[in-house]
């Protein structure tokens, strides 16, 4: 339930950003190895400026970019990521959309 919470916040908000984009693209890539597992979700629709990026994940920040819609409260997303152990970035994604990076640790079963 909790990365139901996580991805669907994210997705949403990609979504929003590419509403109005020619061409819209949204990707999701996996990778893993044997501590963490790293999912990032990019899109190619409005971008956020460094300010706004280091700004996203705090509780009730809103930057007014999408139309008269603010962006999506992703605080839930960060403490949820942190709660896990995990790490959530924002990045710049090809010079005008964002990437969201969720790193989670993998679990460890102890024979």
């Amino acid at each position: 339930m909790l990365l139901t919470q996580i991805f669907t916040s994210i997705i949403n908000y990609s979504l929003n950003a590419v509403s109005k984009t020619k061409k819209p693209e949204i990707y999701i890539r996996e990778e893993h190895d044997i501590e963490f597992v790293t999912i990032s979700i990019s899109h190619n629709g409005k971008s956020l400026s460094k300010s706004d990026r280091e700004k996203i994940f705090t509780k009730n920040y809103h930057c007014k970019k999408f139309d008269d819609r603010d962006c999506f409260d992703l605080s839930l997303s960060y403490d949820i990521v942190k709660e896990l152990g995990g790490v959530i970035n924002c990045e710049l994604f090809q010079d005008k959309g964002i990437t969201m990076k969720i790193m989670l640790p993998t679990m460890r079963f102890i024979e």
